[in-house]
């Protein structure tokens, strides 16, 4: 699982909250370098459900902290600097320490929050020296990821950059995923193994494999779930993307409406339908909500619009509807198939016109003005 979005999740799901004193014996507490102020933030997030927890600022002395989490649940925490000059909190150039927590153990860290070493409990100990066997590589993604950072900020050709980027970086991450599958196949009962799978790509499937039954349903579960659904979810779109066609079926499906009441795709047959698939997160979602709102106002009683919101809490999605004044049917895609693999959605927006026979017309990937030129054609 990926968690470098982590703070910015956590935004959306708290304020910011004292520290928290407890016991001396402290489950997380380190010194780092390099803070331009004596406070830290600490975004916390509980695996098992997904929401944040809590937003705190922690403080320092001479360098050092030190925090309980007290709790049976597996956690993500992100602790970044609290920015001195009016910076957005949590924006790259501050650093971030991305950690998981696992209850009953003690973690230990040390260095800056882009570079440190973990200590503490044997699952730390086993892990750093994990991360020192990818820190190079990792190293060597980081530098080009600044080195391209720093292209695209001329004029140069984005498409080739991009294209020398991937051709650059795709040897490193075979590497990463060489390594860790190595170190998995031969600790299949290590809970270092199931933070590994996040590094696998498409040697996914194996990794899988490997894991004993009682690492991926100990207390690891909460973070071995997420990975295999997102596993699940992906041969899914990868069966979708065939059927997704022109011509093709439009595959059915029902989604709860913002009144709570069941949706369902086929009660549009007979008319033209546009599915949007978005996100309250997705800046070009939103963007592009202005000209889709002229769109539905021209052409409304031909096309019928519906908006799925993907990766989104029900509060999130109801808020985002109702400050950009969504008038079409709109519905959550959750609690249920995943409705943006069925469709094998790889990016958003995506927009996706069926006809009247329920047969997909054109597909629409991105902010793309020939969406609307399109329906003009209808």
């Amino acid at each position: 699982m990926n968690w470098k979005n982590t703070l910015s999740v956590c935004l959306l799901g708290a304020g910011l909250l004292s520290a928290c004193q407890g016991s001396q014996n402290y489950q997380l507490s380190g010194t780092i370098k390099g803070v331009p102020t004596d406070s830290l933030v600490m975004c916390v997030i509980n695996l098992e459900s997904m929401r944040t927890e809590r937003i705190d600022t922690i403080p320092m002395q001479d360098g050092t902290f030190q925090i309980n989490l007290p709790d049976t649940v597996v956690k993500s925490v992100s602790i970044t600097s609290l920015p001195a000059d009016g910076k957005p909190l949590f924006s790259d150039r501050l650093g971030t320490m991305e950690l998981l927590v696992l209850p009953n153990e003690r973690i230990t860290v040390k260095g800056t929050l882009s570079d440190y070493e973990l200590g503490g409990s044997d699952f730390y100990i086993r892990l750093n020296e994990v991360r020192k066997l990818l820190l190079p590589i990792m190293e060597e993604v980081t530098k080009l990821r600044v080195k391209y950072e720093g292209l695209m900020q001329q004029e140069l050709d984005k498409d080739s950059l991009s294209q020398a980027y991937i051709a650059e970086y795709a040897p490193l991450q075979k590497q990463l995923q060489e390594m860790a599958l190595d170190y998995i196949g031969q600790h299949p009962d290590d809970e270092v193994s199931v933070y590994l799978l996040s590094y696998l790509g498409e040697n996914m499937k194996q990794g899988l494999q490997y894991i004993n039954d009682e690492v991926k349903n100990g207390r690891m579960k909460a973070y071995y779930q997420p990975i295999l659904a997102i596993y699940e979810a992906r041969k899914l779109r990868e069966q979708a993307a065939e059927q997704i066609q022109p011509g093709k079926d439009a595959p059915v499906f029902t989604a709860n409406d913002l009144n709570g009441k069941a949706f369902s795709l086929t009660s549009l047959k007979g008319k033209y339908v546009a599915l949007d698939f978005w996100g309250s997160w997705c800046k070009w979602c939103i963007k592009g909500f202005p000209k889709m709102k002229e769109a539905y106002a021209r052409h409304k009683g031909k096309v019928e619009f519906v908006g799925i919101a993907c990766q989104d809490t029900e509060i999130q999605w109801k808020a985002a509807v109702d400050k950009n004044q969504l008038p079409w049917i709109n519905v959550r895609n959750a609690d249920g198939p995943d409705i943006s693999a069925v469709y094998a959605i790889q990016a958003y927006p995506t927009k996706i016109i069926i006809d009247p026979e329920g047969k997909i017309v054109k597909v629409f990937v991105g902010e793309d003005p020939d969406f609307y030129t399109f329906l003009e054609t209808l």
